[in-house]
């Protein structure tokens, strides 16, 4: 009897420790998780609430699901699998929060290091640069790993080093851990921090130009499948359904209305998700895009109730608020193209001023005066200047001034802060010249890529409605003299399931079917259109393609009218025939 109780409580002491080893080793892990997320979570209070949560749910569950599998199927056991994902749950979402985490920091990083490597020759450490960008606010990724950083050393009371090694630990980044696992090493060592954030930044870049390489390749395969679903596909789908419209209605209604859309839809979400980050500050403010939504909807609705013209109303309401945000967002485009084209020569300019000894903020100001740039740049530089003219400081100025080029932004302030510190070698100056035409050559060749890739969208809408038209004409000129029957036969041909007398179902092309045809191809165009936009400009609202291809469409639509016979009753066609 001793025996068994002692068997016993080894058994349950075996048994206590496995859970509790379980238990520990899922808590490790969900705060490794948590850590690398970057969110300051307590992993303990987390895992306890989580932890009853999940008995509460798998004690409604569980006899739930018995219940349901002996009164109706055991696919009702199934049902368990909930308080399974409430229990991973925690998991899953630090998981992710730091892949994206990880993903954002990478974007930046490059930009971030060319000049924390600039700053670094004016004697500002790197941690001091994550403080700096952090207030400036054009990283935000960076931004928030400053206020970490900002954390270890005033809460934790970490030294800087020891606060930048701490957060090379705990990330997820490889890059963004060994540049500042390898920044501390230089650092302990009394080497060359600059040299050494130099020679990342080109490592950097390297990285940067193959994430640019990758995107246009695969860009080019999504462009392949956007061709064929939006454009092979609906022609395809035309060419089989005008043999048997009066069947095929429905289903090009639905391609039309639902199929195209979805399709453009999972395309946009695949190109967003591979695309490198572009920082520039383009696009529509949330009211205005509501009002052209709004404004859309109103037009394509009153145009329909006027003309009677589904395919009409659904290009007029697209057009017309794009051509709007085509105005918008194209002037805003011009000012990021013109202030980047500048810029290299802008710095080179400063460069030579600086060899000379100028002063960095007297050099702005006199190349000010001396118009040597496009208007727009010259416009920018002149507010910069007149606000130094004044007594404002040179980081004050910049805040002050609107810049929508990321890279000109960026520019500015480090010449301020240069400027304030009393550094700005020939040197520095150089080192960002160079920096901003190899990062603006890297975008430029990715884009001018996929812009070849995206000229056949602009003839889509002449093809299917040439397309369309053809075949209309081919239906007009059928001659169905072969097909004649007596008209004491019910069924010519009984052993051929489905086979009717009633031949004109097979040509009649009714106007239900015309009109959705003709949708179809304004959908297919104009989706196209939207999912080309943001291959190549990187956002939606540069319209100018939708606006264009859309009046392209409606040419084509109303070109395909004038050329085809609708005359397609075949009553008409049997009323010349000699018997």
């Amino acid at each position: 009897m001793n025996q068994n109780l002692e068997d016993g409580v080894l058994k349950k002491f075996v048994s206590k420790i496995t859970l509790e080893g379980a238990w520990n080793s899922i808590l490790e892990d969900i705060n490794n998780d948590v850590l690398l997320s970057g969110k300051p979570l307590d992993t303990l209070v987390l895992l306890e609430n989580l932890r009853k949560y999940s008995y509460v749910s798998a004690g409604i569950l569980f006899p739930a699901s018995l219940f349901l599998y002996y009164l109706y199927s055991p696919i009702f056991l199934g049902l368990n699998l909930i308080w399974l994902l409430i229990f991973l749950y925690p998991k899953i979402q630090q998981s992710s929060l730091s892949t994206e985490r990880k993903k954002k920091v990478e974007e930046e990083l490059p930009s971030f290091v060319i000049f924390s490597a600039v700053l670094q020759n004016v004697g500002i450490s790197l941690y001091d640069s994550f403080q700096l960008f952090h207030k400036t606010g054009l990283f935000k990724s960076i931004g928030k790993e400053a206020m970490l950083l900002k954390r270890n050393v005033e809460h934790f009371g970490l030294s800087q080093m020891e606060s930048l090694e701490e957060l090379g630990r705990t990330h997820k980044s490889e890059s963004f851990k060994n540049l500042l696992l390898g920044y501390t090493s230089i650092w302990r060592s009394g080497g060359d921090l600059s040299l050494y954030l130099e020679g990342s930044a080109d490592e950097l870049f390297i990285n940067l130009y193959d994430r640019y390489q990758s995107y246009t390749n695969n860009v080019g395969t999504i462009v392949e499948m956007l061709v064929t679903l939006l454009i092979i596909l609906p022609i395809m789908i035309m060419v089989a359904s005008f043999v048997m419209p009066g069947s095929s209605l429905e289903q090009v209604t639905l391609l039309a209305t639902v199929g195209i859309p979805i399709f453009a839809i999972l395309m946009g979400v695949a190109i967003a998700s591979i695309q490198p980050a572009s920082f520039n500050r383009i696009g529509l403010n949330t009211n205005l895009t509501v009002v052209l939504a709004g404004t859309g909807f109103f037009i394509g609705i009153s145009t329909y109730f006027v003309f009677y013209e589904t395919w009409l109303a659904v290009a007029l309401a697209i057009i017309i608020p794009s051509s709007i945000s085509a105005i918008i967002v194209g002037r805003q485009m011009k000012e990021i193209n013109k202030l980047e084209n500048s810029l290299p020569q802008y710095l080179r300019d400063m460069t030579e001023y600086k060899k000379i000894g100028y002063d960095i903020i007297l050099a702005i100001i006199r190349l000010s005066k001396e118009n040597l740039y496009n208007s727009t740049f010259n416009k920018k530089l002149g507010e910069v200047s007149i606000l130094l003219d004044n007594g404002m400081d040179p980081v004050t100025s910049i805040n002050a001034t609107e810049f929508r080029s990321f890279f000109s932004k960026i520019s500015f302030y480090l010449l301020a802060y240069t400027a304030e510190l009393g550094g700005g070698s020939p040197k520095v100056l150089e080192t960002v010249t160079r920096f901003i035409t190899n990062a603006k050559q890297i975008v430029k060749e990715g884009k001018s890529s996929i812009s070849m890739l995206a000229m056949i969208i602009f003839v889509s809408p002449v093809i299917m409605a040439f397309t369309a038209s053809m075949i209309l004409n081919m239906l007009g000129s059928f001659d169905v003299s072969a097909f004649k029957v007596p008209g004491n036969l019910d069924n010519p041909l009984p052993n051929i399931p489905g086979f009717s007398t009633d031949f004109s179902k097979l040509v009649t092309i009714t106007p239900q079917f015309l009109e959705m045809t003709k949708t179809l191809i304004v959908t297919s165009s104009l989706t196209a259109a939207f999912v080309i936009t943001k291959a190549i400009d990187f956002t939606f609202y540069n319209t100018w393609r939708v606006m264009v291809i859309g009046l392209i469409a409606i040419a084509s639509i109303v070109l395909m009218d004038n050329l085809s016979n609708l005359e397609l009753s075949f009553g008409s066609i049997l009323g010349d025939l000699p018997f």
